[in-house]
This record gives C-alpha cells, sequence and structure tokens, in this order.
C-alpha cells in the first residue's frame, strides 16, 4: 500500500454511444526503496497487513493535495486534507511532506486567484 495506488481517473466520453460512459482507472506500482524512497515510514509495508487507516487516509490526502490541479476541491476540502497531512506530519517522509506543503499553499493561492 503506497502513494501510487490512488494514480489517475478520469470520466468517460460524453460523446460515447456506449450504454454507460463511466470510466475509472486505478494503478498498482511498485518500486524498490533504493530507487524510490516510500512516502511513509517503511515498518508499515507489511505482506501481512495494510498500513493503519489513518496512515492510509494521510496517503490519500496528501495525494489530493499534490494533485489538486486534478480536482475541483472546495477550499474547505483542501483545508480539511491539510489539516490532516500537518497532524499526522511525522509518519510522511521529509521530502515527500515539503512537497505536500508546498502544493497547499499552490493550491489555496490558486483558490484566491480564482474569480
Amino acid at each position: 500500500f503506497t502513494h501510487r495506488i490512488l494514480h489517475w481517473g478520469s470520466r468517460g466520453n460524453p460523446y460515447s454511444s456506449a450504454p454507460n460512459q463511466a470510466r475509472v482507472a486505478i494503478s498498482f506500482v511498485s518500486s524498490d526503496p533504493s530507487f524510490e524512497k516510500p512516502y511513509i515510514n517503511p515498518t508499515y509495508f507489511d505482506e501481512n497487513h495494510l498500513p493503519p487507516f489513518r496512515v492510509r487516509l494521510l496517503l490519500v490526502c496528501a495525494q489530493l493535495l499534490i494533485y489538486y490541479q486534478r480536482f475541483d476541491l472546495s477550499k474547505a476540502c483542501i483545508r480539511a486534507c491539510y489539516d490532516f497531512c500537518k497532524e499526522h506530519e511525522d509518519e510522511l517522509d521529509p521530502t515527500y511532506k515539503q512537497k505536500v506543503m508546498v502544493e497547499f499553499v499552490k493550491a489555496m493561492k490558486d483558490d484566491e486567484d480564482a474569480p
């Protein structure tokens, strides 16, 4: 279970003649820690157990902040994600944590600049 589990997805083609235009994609990717450092403490990676719910939710919130441009998130949702990340920041790799915080600032600025 890593940040990569929530990879991407999109809406189906609204002009499609198919009866169901829903399109959802999910990607499962893994990498060796020597290639890419895990975003959370590696002790949570155990083939017999999932990380605790709070850690899984932390990854979801962090990824929502990092990819905020792809989602139509309200300012309240962005703030809630940030607050949760801040509350559990000690669980995040320092480099990843910095990236999450930078994207939060950008997301809030983008929201201020919106008409």
